[in-house]
């Protein structure tokens, strides 16, 4: 009797182990999403400094995912899946966000959309890659946000240009479209990515045989008009000014008083139509670098535009349309792969080419997991983003 008993219980041991490898050749990503739906995780900054960053992003994402469950899901393998869409507030925190990103793992999501500002797409990114999770983020330019350990990131993208791709592109169009020989740099001293876009664009325009004649770093926006004026008796052709949109409309009102008429340059950091929300008619006439064309031609940026203000009450900042693109983009990964496997998603991603966004076209490469794609240049004219011209890496090389 003991022998039948060994006999019968011997090929448990074996067969948990039988099952346990058939699981990991199946690979584990699969196995833990249901099969009735597929799930995806956004981090947005829903509350804190950052809020109406979060907010416009929460709007688009939701709206892209919509869309595509009102047409019956992600197609896999020919069949639609509804998407589960997980939200998290990261309440403008770097330990939320923190928090964030292992609970989505406990949820075993597909990928991350999010978050949107560097300061917290960084280290969420680094936590996404340690754990083979896939993560874009719709917003960051920080060339660091995919760049793990100094080495291009297995499974971490993003839906903006880069930092390096817009400044070099900014400096571009003050020297040969402005005609500046001589620049001034303003920019917020507290926020490590936009010091680092001032530095960018500092090196691009000495290259383009420009000079940098003053740097002013701030950490209160107010009361700067000693400096100001110190500024302006060195006569700068242009001012370069990379802060968000709330410190840009304090500083320009000192500008104003001390009637300085000099062209200013802001990033992507004015976030598109809120530097006209924020600011309105006293940033008439200064350029401003955007992810996002409003008056282009393209059907699809038209529709998204429509259909976001109908519903929302108010035009798309950059934000919106590229975390539109960015869930777009995660939902042409998973259906062109046939599967929510973190590598097959981070594979076809990879393989994107000329994807028809709402903010262009883009492209991906197997050499990068920042996308390439035209910045536009924005003059602010009657209360509105007028697009004066649009420079695509090619351009630069001419």
């Amino acid at each position: 009797m003991k022998k039948i008993f060994r006999r019968k219980f011997f090929w448990l041991p074996l067969f948990f182990i039988i099952c346990i490898a058939l699981l990991f050749s199946l690979g584990l990503d699969d196995v833990f999403f249901s099969e009735h739906e597929v799930r995806l995780g956004l981090i947005a900054e829903l509350s804190g400094s950052m809020k109406a960053v979060g907010t416009s992003s929460f709007h688009a994402v939701t709206l892209a995912v919509n869309e595509v469950n009102a047409a019956g899901g992600v197609m896999i393998n020919k069949t639609r899946y509804p998407i589960h869409l997980i939200t998290l507030d990261n309440k403008s925190s770097v330990a939320e966000t923190e928090k964030d990103v292992f609970q989505l793992q406990n949820e075993h999501v597909a990928a991350i959309i999010g978050p949107n500002a560097s300061v917290y797409a960084i280290p969420a990114a680094n936590i996404a890659e340690k754990n083979n999770m896939v993560l874009i983020s719709p917003w960051s330019t920080d060339n660091r946000t995919t760049l793990i350990n100094n080495k291009q990131s297995l499974s971490i993208f993003r839906a903006a240009f880069t930092e390096s791709f817009q400044e070099k592109a900014l400096a571009y169009f003050a020297s040969n479209t402005l005609q500046a020989d001589r620049a001034a740099i303003i920019y917020d001293a507290r926020a490590q990515v936009l010091k680092q876009q001032s530095d960018y664009f500092s090196g691009y325009f000495k290259a383009n045989h420009g000079m940098i004649i003053d740097m002013i770093g701030f950490t209160n926006p107010q009361n700067l008009t000693q400096k100001l004026q110190l500024l302006i008796e060195k006569k700068p052709d242009v001012i370069f000014l990379p802060a968000y949109a709330q410190d840009t409309k304090v500083i320009v009102e000192q500008m104003h008083n001390l009637n300085i008429k000099i062209p200013v340059i802001g990033t992507d950091a004015w976030g598109g139509q809120q530097i006209i929300n924020t600011c309105g008619k006293m940033c008439t006439g200064y350029f401003v670098g955007t992810h996002m064309d409003e008056q282009s031609s393209n059907q699809i940026t038209r529709d998204f535009i429509a259909t976001y203000q109908k519903q929302f009450k108010i035009l798309p900042d950059d934000v919106a349309g590229l975390s539109y693109d960015a869930t777009n983009i995660i939902l042409h990964a998973i259906s062109s792969a046939n599967s929510t496997s973190h590598d097959d998603i981070a594979q076809a991603i990879h393989k994107i080419e000329n994807f028809n966004g709402v903010t262009g076209y883009i492209s991906f490469s197997q050499r990068s997991n920042d996308p390439e794609k035209n910045i536009y240049i924005n003059k602010i004219e009657n209360n509105k983003l007028t697009i004066v011209q649009s420079i695509s890496p090619n351009d630069m090389q001419k």
